[in-house]
């Protein structure tokens, strides 16, 4: 069995497209797969199954999202070891003066073109950072998230790509589950 961590892009933001950790867990087990852990309310999903390829899975989740609950959710899945180095490559992590508080990254759907990256650029306030790594955007918002003009749908617009965007200690939190997931066997 291979363990994957998914990441639902818009779930239970605000209201909208409201879906229940338990009817996560329903959907998971009803596709056949295991150990179902889920963080928080806003769509992040560790199971396991037998090795298959994310991007499969991504449309199978999200077909299944689709017929149980008819909203059009995009899905991000990664097998552990590409989260791990998607964590791992987290350039702001090595600067202490970085606090973690402000740190986030955004899963992207695909590699951004490089004039894209200048349009969202060019929405950075003051000591706002943004990396690109792949189809990984690593933020740092000091001032806060909600007080950026850089938020998930400008990421979408500007940069042409579906994105989900997690703080840090998300994208930490799920790594854990994952650790311990695999001391629990």
């Amino acid at each position: 069995m291979t363990t994957y961590i998914s990441i639902l892009r818009g779930v239970n933001v605000s209201g909208y497209n409201v879906i229940k950790m338990n009817e996560f867990y329903k959907l998971y087990s009803d596709l056949g797969y295991s150990n179902i852990k889920t963080y928080i309310q806003s769509g992040n999903i560790i199971f396991q199954t037998v090795n298959t390829l994310p991007t499969y899975l991504e449309k199978i989740i999200s077909e299944k999202i689709k017929e149980m609950f008819g909203l059009n959710i995009n899905v991000f899945v990664f097998e552990t070891d590409e989260y791990k180095r998607i964590i791992d490559n987290n350039p702001f992590i090595s600067e202490q003066t970085k606090d973690i508080a402000c740190q986030y990254i955004s899963f992207l759907s695909s590699e951004p073109l490089a004039e894209n990256l200048e349009k969202i650029r060019q929405k950075l306030s003051t000591n706002e950072e943004l990396i690109i790594h792949g189809k990984t955007l690593y933020l740092y918002y000091p001032n806060g998230y909600s007080n950026s003009k850089i938020n998930n749908n400008i990421i979408e617009t500007k940069l042409n790509v579906i994105s989900s965007t997690r703080n840090w200690r998300t994208c930490i939190k799920l790594l854990e589950i994952v650790e311990k997931l695999k001391e629990d066997k």
